[in-house]
């Protein structure tokens, strides 16, 4: 069996990015959830903009419209763990990706299913299937 070393902590949570802030936040014994008014319940909604946000600038709408939320937030999160663990410049090809995902993308997979409930189902996007597999994320930052 080969050793492992985790090397470094890339963090993406309702408070915004990086691991100092969510640890901050914790400490200060602040909360991230908020009420959702389109789902009617309480969330821990990750941000996307502001000074803690997620900066999706860093991506084409292109690009954006074939990945998933996850995929987004585990690429931001990897990004986040190279830098902790000074990794960036080494050899990136020598470096193994693990990410743990329970479930996929439930808003893309609610809104194809309206979409198909109205017979509107010639309007899928032939990127659904892409976004709501679970391995994608790991493939996405396997490939950044």
């Amino acid at each position: 069996m080969k050793r492992v070393v985790i090397t470094g902590i890339g963090i993406v949570s309702p408070f915004g990015v990086g691991k100092r802030l969510l640890f901050d936040n914790l400490l200060a014994n602040n909360v991230a959830l908020r009420s959702d008014e389109k789902l009617r319940i309480i969330v821990g909604r990750i941000p996307e903009c502001g000074k803690y946000g997620l900066d999706l600038s860093l991506w084409t709408p292109r690009e954006l419209k074939q990945m998933s939320r996850g995929s987004v937030i585990a690429i931001v999160a990897a990004e986040e763990a190279v830098k902790d663990a000074g990794l960036k410049g080494c050899h990136m090809e020598e470096t193994g990706v693990n990410i743990g995902m329970g479930i996929a993308d439930l808003e893309v997979i609610y809104e194809v299913g309206k979409q198909i409930a109205e017979d509107k189902g010639r309007r899928v996007t032939p990127f659904f299937i892409p976004r709501i597999l679970t391995n994608m994320p790991a493939g996405h930052v396997s490939i950044k």
